[in-house]
């Protein structure tokens, strides 16, 4: 058994190693590709769900600011954060995501930021559709689907 939990810790460490270089190659990627990691704005109700696209994001090389709800956006875009794209969730507290995209493109200096929809309600393709976001894609978070997202469109 113990030899089991070594054999096992040997591989997760040997993960976590390749894990890491794909990230370090990932942000030599991104800087050739666009000369500075990308800035990358994450509105997300959930705690959880919200650090675990950080942490991915970040490891791939971006710049990430995080936000709790439509609000605390719409105040961090409006003290100056100009990301290169917005991911944001449709149900949130306070403003919700439709919301949020009204106020985004009523604002000149916002309007053009591109927006990535992450929801898990049935209609949110839909709605993503009339919102003019760039991708809708649904919950739990496919990282490839996101990552390819921010590629194409940020």
């Amino acid at each position: 058994m113990n030899r089991e939990r070594i054999a096992f810790v040997n591989a997760g460490e040997e993960l976590l190693l390749k894990v890491r270089a794909v990230a370090r190659r990932a942000l030599e990627r991104a800087r050739l590709v666009t000369g500075r990691p990308k800035v990358v704005l994450v509105v997300e109700n959930d705690l959880g769900t919200r650090q675990v696209i950080a942490t991915l994001l970040r490891q791939e090389g971006h710049v990430v600011e995080e936000a709790r709800d439509g609000r605390e956006a719409l105040e961090r875009l409006h003290a100056g954060l100009r990301p290169d794209g917005i991911v944001l969730d449709l149900l949130l507290p306070n403003v919700n995501g439709r919301r949020f995209r009204d106020e985004q493109l009523r604002d000149r200096a916002l309007c053009n930021i591109p927006l990535i929809v992450l929801s898990g309600e049935p209609g949110a393709p839909h709605e993503a559709a009339e919102m003019g976001a760039v991708a809708c894609l649904g919950k739990p978070v496919d990282f490839d689907a996101l990552l390819a997202a921010l590629w194409r469109h940020c």
